[in-house]
């Protein structure tokens, strides 16, 4: 499962979020000028969590997509294809759809 998390993604809503195989990242929320968080993360076969590991803050990708401390820890991995990821937030029940992208759009987007 991590392997094919590994990677860019871009949400249906517009934010960024690039995984990296050390278990580090950057994600930014839609909006063009808003900080960049570095997380961490760890997975297991059904479930993603995102961490700010220096602050030991857990992030809510779905609610608060990349930006601000959301409520809930986990997140369900409803789907992992080669081009697509889609996350259910286990606290709110709200789901987000990321699709695969390449680097260039990511750093684009910083």
């Amino acid at each position: 499962m991590r392997r094919q998390l590994v990677g860019a993604w871009i949400g249906e809503d517009g934010s960024v979020l690039r995984l990296r195989s050390d278990s580090t990242g950057w994600s930014k929320p839609t909006e063009r000028n808003s900080t960049i968080h570095y997380p961490e993360w760890t997975c297991t076969q059904k479930e993603l969590s995102l961490f700010l590991g220096r602050r030991n803050r857990f992030f809510n990708i779905v609610v608060h997509p990349f930006g601000s401390s959301g409520s809930s820890l986990r997140f369900e991995i409803l789907e992992v294809t080669g081009s697509r990821i889609q996350l259910l937030d286990c606290f709110t029940g709200e789901s987000n759809s990321y699709e695969r992208t390449n680097e260039e759009v990511l750093e684009s987007n910083r």
